[in-house]
């Protein structure tokens, strides 16, 4: 009776560890924002050209972007991988076209909210 009661509360407690992986895997990190101004999955950076695309959508990069990923606050954009799921936020430019100024990479299963019509100034 000993082993089958052992193999149950072993198969209860990996439960409950991959529930809780799983929950976690759908949020984010304390220091990542609420609202994304867009997001989707990364195509390309290009530092030279000046832009991200993302879904297939080019979009101005500017030269200082600042890269966040769940383990580190600040990163490179040379750390960034095609089709990771990326949050974006823009600032808005003079031209009516915002440059995307911070990007910060996102969990897997996680959906964004985003509000794409405020821009950061």
């Amino acid at each position: 009776m000993k082993p089958l009661y052992a193999v149950l509360t072993g198969l209860a407690c990996l439960a409950i560890t991959a529930g809780t992986a799983w929950a976690a895997a759908d949020r984010l990190p304390d220091k990542y924002p609420e609202y994304f101004n867009d997001a989707g999955a990364l195509d390309e950076v290009s530092m030279e050209r000046g832009v991200v695309i993302i879904d297939d959508r080019a979009l101005p990069i500017s030269m200082n972007v600042r890269v966040h990923t769940p383990n580190t606050q600040f990163g490179s954009y040379r750390s960034l991988k095609k089709g990771q799921k990326v949050g974006i936020h823009v600032t808005s430019g003079g031209s009516g076209k915002g440059t995307v100024d911070e990007i910060w990479v996102l969990p897997k299963r996680y959906k964004p909210t985003l509000r794409r019509g405020e821009t950061r100034h």
